[in-house]
Order: structure tokens, then C-alpha cells, then sequence
């Protein structure tokens, strides 16, 4: 099991203001193998937001591959626990996951030195293959008080 990182998990999480805001990027695994297990850390989501949606795809080399899309805990190069917005979700299909009721708010312990949830993909089944390519964007809503 690896544990990857999207260039966009390197930017501070936005919380500027009261209001909705996003995050989206495209993360590519490029020649890498990717396994059953894997991780790969897309962005950082602060303190104290709500969930709104989340809308993603993903693709590869071969011919099947199922991601799950959710919260991890753990940093870049530690191991992460999952919870699931998107359970397995099939490649090369557009998943979407929006509110329904009341938005699940993110929250870390006082305790946490990162104060920020991190939105990850998680490897669920298939076979080894390259070429993984992940384009997503994160919405939530934020108080504009801060993390």
C-alpha cells in the first residue's frame, strides 16, 4: 500500500471568507503502478466547513478500476484511515455526491498540528495499471471564522 500526493494537497486550504468555496485539481499517477490500498492525498479542506458536493472521475490503463472518494487522517507520508463520500466508484463514469440534510462539518482535534480535513482517493479494486488520472472538485461552506 503507497500513499500519493496531487500537487494541489501542497496549497494551504482556502478559508477567506463566509460562503461557499472549492477546491478542484487533476492528479496523474503517470508510469506508477497503482494497488489495491493505495491512497492518494488530493487536497486539503479546513477546520470547521461543511460539505456541500463533491464531483469526480477517474481513468486508467486498464480496464477497470474502482475508487472511493472521502476524508483521510494521517499526513503525506503516514497512513490513513477512509471515510467515504463516493464508495467504489466506477471509472471512467462522472460520481457525484452532494448534501443531504445536514452537511457533515469537517473536524479536527484541538490537538491536530494541521487543523484541516484531507480529501483522498483510495484504491478499492481492480488491477495494477498506469496511466491513473483523477479530476475533481471539492465544494463546501465556511463560517469565515477560521480553523
Amino acid at each position: 500500500m503507497a500513499t500519493y500526493t496531487c500537487t494541489i494537497f501542497n496549497a494551504q486550504p482556502k478559508f477567506v471568507h463566509a460562503g461557499v468555496a472549492s477546491v478542484s485539481g487533476n492528479f496523474n499517477l503517470g508510469a506508477t503502478a497503482s494497488s489495491v490500498g493505495d491512497v492518494i492525498f488530493l487536497a486539503k479542506v479546513p477546520h470547521a466547513s461543511n460539505f456541500v458536493s463533491l464531483e469526480c472521475d477517474h481513468s486508467t490503463g486498464s480496464t477497470a478500476l474502482a475508487l472511493s472518494y472521502g476524508l483521510a487522517s494521517g499526513g503525506p507520508a503516514g497512513s490513513a484511515t477512509f471515510s467515504a463520500y463516493i464508495a467504489s466508484g466506477a471509472q471512467a463514469t462522472m460520481l457525484r455526491r452532494t448534501v443531504l440534510g445536514v452537511p457533515a462539518q469537517i473536524s479536527c482535534s484541538d490537538a491536530d498540528p494541521n487543523r484541516y480535513g484531507i480529501l483522498s482517493a483510495k484504491v478499492e479494486s481492480g488491477t495494477m495499471t498506469t496511466s491513473l488520472i483523477i479530476n475533481f472538485v471539492y465544494t463546501y461552506r465556511t463560517d469565515g471564522l477560521g480553523g
